[in-house]
């Protein structure tokens, strides 16, 4: 992103944050990816990645200093009311939805994590993007009539091969786990299901 969209990215965000009202006291900013910058080094070296910190994605959008504030750890001159919500989870360093790259948002201070959820032929719930696991993994079928045993023999590929191996499926109770352990706040994305959406909210 060049300095005139670092510009404009950061003058949408602070009118938002301007215009917002006690009725909103977060401003939700969705981050889907890492920057290259702060990515994975081309030759990663043994061992688990460095997690990326909340703090750096925002360095790099805006061009922002390194300093950090004591009480957020964002860095100066990021909106306090602004808040980072990992999409499926710190996707950039491992398989989305995964409860790996869960537990990476975690670490990495994130104040949301977002998942997609699915729930399974005998109505358990899993974080899973697709309507099919065609895509991703090796079987096939649709999530809502594969039961839980299949589902979580299937591995995800991972969409950086780099930093982590395929994973396997999360299950939505192991999610909420993670969110708690790291204090994160738990952003649900209700996929649309076949056999009736009403039964997932029972």
């Amino acid at each position: 992103m060049d300095r005139k969209g670092r510009i404009k990215m950061f003058c949408v965000l602070l009118a938002c944050c301007l215009l917002s009202g006690p009725a909103f006291p977060a401003l939700a900013y969705r981050v889907s990816a890492v920057p290259e910058s702060v990515g994975p080094p081309e030759d990663p070296p043994a061992g688990p990645a460095e997690p990326v910190t909340a703090g750096a994605v925002w360095e790099q959008l805006l061009g922002l200093p390194a300093g950090r504030r004591a009480d957020t750890g964002l860095p100066e001159g990021v909106p306090e009311e602004t808040r980072l919500i990992a999409h499926t989870g710190l996707c950039a360093r491992a398989t989305q939805n995964s409860l790996l790259a869960f537990q990476l948002a975690g670490e990495a201070g994130y104040w949301a994590i977002e998942t997609d959820v699915r729930w399974s032929a005998d109505h358990v719930l899993v974080c899973y993007h697709d309507e099919r696991v065609d895509r991703y993994t090796e079987g096939s079928g649709m999530v809502e009539y594969l039961t839980w045993e299949e589902l979580s023999a299937l591995r995800v590929a991972a969409s950086n091969s780099e930093v982590c191996g395929p994973q396997p499926i999360a299950a939505f109770e192991s999610y909420l786990d993670t969110c708690k352990e790291y204090g994160c706040h738990a952003l649900i994305d209700l996929k649309y299901c076949n056999t009736g959406w009403r039964g997932m909210l029972k």
